[in-house]
């Protein structure tokens, strides 16, 4: 799920009708079970990434290294090339890899989605204190 649609879905559902504030507050549990389903799917594809930006790392170790196999070159679609790398360069050369880059790039996004993830479920926590505040409100302005 994209970002914006995360942002939209939850611009949607986080309104709360104060007229409706009993019915608001039973929606709470079902707000829980939606938003932490899609933050524990989108979780389980960051750990999918990092797990696969390691084994890019390694790849591209052997890549620069000159240690991979042909199999494993056409796995990862890399072609040797006659240019030297020293060994201690490589880790540089590594990080600087346009797949490389990719990856971290997807890896900041995914990240980004888990945090506003987190982020939506703590205010679903407090929505029944909001729903709270603004009945203590009515009653405050009623004189009662």
């Amino acid at each position: 799920m994209k970002i914006e649609e995360l942002m939209t879905e939850w611009a949607n559902d986080c309104s709360i009708d104060t007229t409706r504030l009993m019915s608001e507050s039973a929606v709470v549990p079902t707000l829980h079970a939606k938003y932490y389903r899609i933050f524990m799917d989108e979780k389980l594809l960051l750990l999918k990434l990092h797990g696969h930006k390691e084994e890019l790392a390694l790849a591209l170790d052997g890549f620069f290294a000159k240690t991979l196999t042909h199999d494993e070159l056409v796995k990862w679609e890399l072609q040797y090339s006659d240019k030297k790398v020293l060994r201690a360069d490589i880790n540089k050369h590594v990080a600087v890899h346009p797949k490389m880059i990719e990856l971290n790039l997807r890896i900041g996004v995914q990240t980004e989605k888990c945090k506003f993830l987190e982020d939506v479920l703590k205010m679903v926590h407090n929505r029944n204190f909001t729903i709270k505040n603004i009945i203590d409100m009515k009653k405050f302005e009623a004189g009662v």
